[in-house]
């Protein structure tokens, strides 16, 4: 079967443990979010720039991102334009039913050796082009035995970008670029997020107004003050709801809500699912 060379597509498999996704035009994301799997997100074309974790970075064509589990992150493109890329997430837990043993088992535990923003040069740029495109082909066109091969090339891919890594042009952080004081702030705030937190309280601690507080975290986060909270504490609940048996009410007030109808509606709100659902997929 032929590919069309600038079509979309999206292949998923449970089996091979991981999803490879072509976007030829990638709108800006509609919110900050994130998931409970490793993703790979590579820029074929265009810019974007990227809120990841408490980072802000402008990346373009070569641009190669790590995000990790639970990270919130979001990408937003310049006004009125789209762009091109490649997506691979992996599954949290891959299938072993092919080989006898995970998939991606040696691979997995390189991904927290990475930086989140790696650019290529113009050699790496020209390899990992023709790797998606090689992976591509096989995918779509399914010719015998094409998962060995796909499953292959992940592996490939990935070593490439590890091996780059040290040689990376470092990725400048845009205007947007937090200042000292409010990276202390937020520092303070991600390893406080599970106690009663206000915005009031917090701008009183660091000295500074609600007011400009508030203002500087929709500026630095595109959160407000009370949306990055809560989303630290529903991304750490996804961890108790995957690993333990605790009761839903139980995790919503060890990670820091109120009620378990607040935690269940910015669950809602952030992942799309309740609780229960998301605990049983």
């Amino acid at each position: 079967m032929c590919r069309e060379k600038n079509a979309d597509f999206r292949f998923e498999s449970a089996e091979l443990g991981f999803t490879f996704i072509k976007k030829t035009k990638a709108l800006t994301n509609p919110r900050r979010h994130f998931h409970p799997w490793w993703e790979i997100l590579y820029i074929l074309s265009g810019e974007r720039t990227f809120f990841y974790g408490n980072k802000t970075v402008q990346a373009k064509a070569g641009t190669v991102l790590i995000v990790a589990p639970g990270v919130l992150h979001r990408a937003i493109n310049p006004e009125g334009e789209t762009c091109s890329l490649y997506n691979l997430f992996f599954d949290e837990e891959p299938s072993s039913s092919l080989t006898g043993r995970g998939h991606f088992d040696d691979i997995h535990s390189v991904f927290s050796t990475l930086e989140p923003f790696i650019q290529l040069d113009d050699a790496g740029i020209s390899r990992i082009n023709a790797l998606f495109e090689k992976m591509a082909d096989e995918i779509v066109g399914k010719q015998k035995h094409y998962e060995i091969v796909a499953r292959s090339i992940v592996n490939e891919i990935i070593v490439l970008v590890s091996r780059a890594q040290s040689e990376s042009a470092k990725l400048e952080e845009t205007h947007l670029a937090m200042s000292e004081h409010f990276s202390e702030i937020l520092d303070w705030v991600n390893a406080h997020y599970k106690e009663p937190l206000s915005l009031e309280s917090v701008a009183e601690k660091f000295n500074i107004t609600a007011s400009h507080l508030s203002r500087s975290f929709k500026m630095y986060t595109q959160f407000s003050f009370v949306e990055y909270v809560n989303s630290l504490r529903v991304a750490e609940s996804c961890t108790f709801l995957r690993n333990s048996r605790k009761s839903v009410l139980e995790i919503a007030m060890k990670c820091g809500f109120g009620s378990v109808t607040q935690y269940g509606r910015w669950f809602k709100k952030l992942t799309g699912r309740t609780p229960l659902d998301y605990r049983k997929q």
